[in-house]
């Protein structure tokens, strides 16, 4: 009677393991947002790849995730059916911002230079992106229309602003120092960055006016406080010892400095003069 006891035990044991070994596993409950990030992900009634197919969803379909068991999401579709699309196919990231950052940037119907051209975008256009396949982007167009752009020509920095860092910089008409100058803005000067093309940014002055200028005359840290830490300092014309004195500051004065070369700060005194000023006579104030 002892021994059948034991053997009808230790085969209750066999089972429940043989039991746990094959459950399913657990299940995450947290409901989120989820993204297709695949070219098409297929739903199917099961979470396994030989379930029957439910639904085929394009690229950036958002779904809403039910629960989570082992590698599938749970989610309801449209037609409030439940089913389950594997996790490598979606993603959790929010779609994003996208700004284009070249001279213009063709959207095409499918991912391919060869797909039907939907519009041809100029520089700066903001963009709202529904994903990404390969090396394409898909955006959200005008009315309800969806198109793909190369990711080379977009960027998900916005255009943000730069800030003159040499005394004068000049505005060209196009991005070449050889075309002609529409413009001079001083240093401080804040310009909006549009796009990058080679050495040269395409900016938005304060007046409307749009131009390029050369990428070393610019900077996106914004000026430097300093503070005059003698009784008097000297402004020069250049950033030396030998430079003429253009203006004096006294102990206290607050100034904004653009550069710095060597062991000299470009800035501006209060009187709105443009000169050096050597690094030991002032402070940096932190930001």
């Amino acid at each position: 009677m002892r021994r059948t006891l034991s053997l009808t035990l230790v085969v209750a044991v066999g089972l429940l393991a043989a039991g746990l070994a094959t459950a399913p596993a657990a299940a995450d409950s947290g409901k989120k947002f989820i993204y297709v990030k695949a070219r098409a992900a297929n739903v199917r009634a099961i979470p396994s790849v030989q379930g029957q197919i439910l639904a085929t969803l394009p690229f950036g379909s958002r779904l809403l995730a039910q629960e989570k068991i082992g590698d599938w999401y749970q989610v309801r579709l449209d037609d409030q059916r439940l089913g389950y699309i594997y996790e490598e196919l979606v993603t959790s990231s929010q779609p994003a911002r996208l700004w284009v950052d070249a001279a213009t940037a063709p959207v095409y119907a499918e991912p391919s230079p060869y797909a039907p051209l939907l519009a041809t975008l100029p520089g700066g256009t903001e963009l709202k992106c529904l994903g990404k396949g390969d090396d394409w982007y898909k955006v959200a167009l005008d009315g309800q229309r969806t198109g793909w752009v190369h990711e080379d020509l977009v960027d998900d920095d916005p255009p943000g602003v730069l800030f003159v860092r040499v005394v004068s910089a000049s505005v060209h008409a196009s991005p070449s120092a050889m075309s002609e100058v529409v413009g001079e803005v001083a240093a401080g000067a804040e310009l909006t960055k549009i796009l990058k093309i080679d050495d040269f940014y395409r900016v938005r002055l304060a007046s409307g006016k749009e131009g390029f200028v050369y990428k070393r005359a610019v900077t996106d840290e914004p000026p430097t406080r300093l503070f005059v830490d003698v009784p008097q300092a000297d402004i020069k014309t250049d950033p030396t010892i030998y430079g003429t004195v253009k203006t004096k500051v006294t102990s206290g004065t607050e100034l904004l400095a653009f550069d710095k070369e060597d062991d000299f700060y470009l800035v501006r005194a209060p009187d709105g003069t443009l000169g050096w000023i050597y690094d030991e006579n002032v402070i940096r104030m932190s930001k």
